[in-house]
């Protein structure tokens, strides 16, 4: 009964606090236990890796590029290995459909 009018403040507010008075260079954030550069945010809810900014749909790319007549137009793709392990990116030419592909191999497979 005697805590509800008092004022709650929570511990997300206490830390945005300090960090933003460690942006200001301010000194806050060295009373913390772990003094880490920056804090790693659990729980958001959204993926932050693999996110472009100002990004363009390939719906609004413009009309000729979809007729596969003029020369240079190239569509590009990434396949994600399990894990993370590795990546494959490929470049297509979209009139041609020709696929460049170095000869890249990693030092553990031997090559015959």
């Amino acid at each position: 009964m005697a805590l509800e009018n008092t004022l709650r403040i929570s511990h997300e507010t206490i830390y945005q606090h300090i960090y933003d008075d460690k942006h200001a260079h301010g000194d806050l954030w060295r009373h913390l236990r772990c003094q880490k550069s920056c804090r790693k945010r659990y729980g958001s809810g959204q993926e932050r890796r693999g996110m472009l900014k100002n990004k363009i749909s390939i719906d609004e790319r413009p009309d000729i590029v979809e007729k596969k007549e003029r020369i240079g137009d190239w569509e590009g793709d990434t396949v994600i290995g399990k894990g993370q392990k590795g990546a494959l990116v490929t470049l297509t030419k979209r009139v041609s459909r020709y696929i460049p592909l170095p000869a890249c191999f990693p030092a553990s497979i031997p090559r015959e």
